[in-house]
């Protein structure tokens, strides 16, 4: 009997395992579309992956096949003829373990599900420190050396009703490549720099704190962030002399990368000479064909080079595009383990309603009420949740809080997501449950009677 119940487990096994396999090339095109990601099956061909993939394998066959076989081949045949069947198999130890594990990793799946779409909202509601609303940033090419076509250019465009501002700089925020060093107040600072012209910080939508904003007239003058003014250690930055000028005026912090770093300070001085970089603040309201219209002037005054642009909001989402990759990932494992994790109810409430059906007919026969039963059959289940969340809140705390590191600004670990973690499994869980305990609580207890 053992053999031949070993036997019918590795065929189940193997069958199943083909099916994963064919399933997987099917839908990992779909996957890696999904996450914008590259995964490749043939990566578990790998030394360093292959190994724990077959441990796997030989773990798994264990637990579904061999287990099994050593449970059924003890069955004595006579108590299986006198229908004693459903008291022999009880509920092992080993099913409730693989639940309660199943249980932990759907909440801690839940749980950094939502920490991680609670730090994507955190970031992208982030104010970065400037108006990123309907502006549009146009790269010049460094070919174009003719300043009198890029102002003819720029002159047209401002000549649009659906043109709201225009303005030229060497670097814009997240996209700053001119880091700078200075040794101020006995400190070596290192801080971001921005060339502009005058309608540069304006069109941002900056707020001036100290000072004035750029003036035509002015040469080697300075306005530098609030960050950069605490890191130099100015009690008072006005006129005080840097990078061989003086500073003019501080504005408010702008973000210059993504929240995973700490925000660096940063100076802006007037532009000369050629500038890659044209900020452009649309209409909200006819944005299509203002775009299409700069496209057009464009290529008019341009033939020579396509038009290379980026929606500052775009650009900022960008920043994050990983993290979003990461939470629809998880997501699709969650939804997986979830569905797992319902079959895996089924059959155990499935088993535990075979136990106790003479107990169920003499608790009927006793007048007892249906809640009564469905809360002595749920029980367990809601135990088990019950443990399941104790171990899987300090693994998904240490989980989240490790990810967490990786960003400068983050959002709170709220206990909330615990909570909601753990409700969300115990619904699910009564949700599967319920409807087979309700079938046994409400049977004609003859007919359970009669089976015994």
């Amino acid at each position: 009997m053992f053999k031949y119940y070993t036997l019918s487990g590795l065929i189940v096994f193997g069958t199943a395992l083909l099916i994963a396999i064919v399933l997987s090339i099917i839908s990992l095109p779909y996957f890696n579309q999904l996450i914008q990601a590259n995964i490749n099956l043939l990566v578990l061909c790998q030394a360093m992956y292959l190994l724990p993939f077959l441990s796997f394998l030989v773990l798994l066959f264990f637990v579904i096949s061999f287990y099994p076989a050593l449970l059924f081949s003890g069955i004595n045949p006579v108590n299986l003829f006198k229908g004693k069947l459903g008291k022999r198999i009880k509920l092992s130890r080993l099913s409730k373990v693989l639940l309660v594990f199943q249980f932990v990793a759907t909440i801690v799946l839940f749980a950094t599900v939502m920490l991680i779409s609670k730090q994507i909202r955190f970031m992208e509601s982030k104010n970065p420190g400037f108006n990123a609303d309907n502006l549009i940033n146009l790269e010049i090419h460094y070919s174009i050396k003719d300043n009198n076509r890029i102002a003819t250019f720029a002159n047209v465009l401002r000549e649009s009703p659906n043109v709201k501002g225009l303005a030229m700089s060497e670097g814009i925020p997240f996209e700053i490549h001119m880091r700078m060093g200075q040794r101020i107040n006995d400190k070596d600072l290192s801080y971001m720099k921005v060339l502009c012209d005058t309608a540069f910080l304006p069109l941002l939508g900056v707020k001036l704190l100290k000072g004035r904003m750029f003036l035509p007239s002015d040469k080697d003058s300075y306005v530098i962030t609030n960050q950069l003014a605490k890191d130099c250690g100015f009690k008072d930055p006005m006129n005080q002399k840097f990078g061989g000028g003086v500073i003019i005026g501080v504005v408010n912090d702008i973000h210059t990368q993504s929240l995973h770093e700490l925000n660096k300070g940063v100076s802006f001085t007037q532009l000369r000479g050629n500038t890659p970089n044209m900020t452009i603040r649309i209409d909200s309201k006819n944005v299509a064909n203002t775009i299409a219209f700069i496209k057009k002037k464009w290529q008019h005054l341009f033939p020579e080079h396509s038009i290379n642009y980026q929606v500052y909001n775009e650009m900022i989402a960008r920043q994050y595009i990983k993290e979003q990759n990461l939470a629809k990932s998880i997501l699709i494992i969650t939804v997986l383990a979830i569905f797992l994790c319902c079959l895996g109810l089924i059959g155990i409430v499935t088993n535990i309603v075979e136990s106790h059906t003479r107990e169920i007919g003499i608790r009927k026969v006793n007048d007892a009420k249906v809640s009564e039963i469905l809360a002595m059959l749920n029980f367990d289940f809601v135990k088990w949740v019950a443990i399941a969340f104790v171990i899987a809140c300090p693994i998904a705390y240490y989980a989240m809080q490790k990810w967490l590191q990786k960003f400068a600004y983050k959002t709170e670990l709220s206990w909330w997501i615990f909570a909601v973690a753990g409700l969300t499994a115990l619904v699910i869980t009564m949700l599967t449950v319920s409807w087979q305990s309700w079938r046994a609580a409400t049977r004609n207890p003859v007919e359970s009677l009669r089976s015994e």
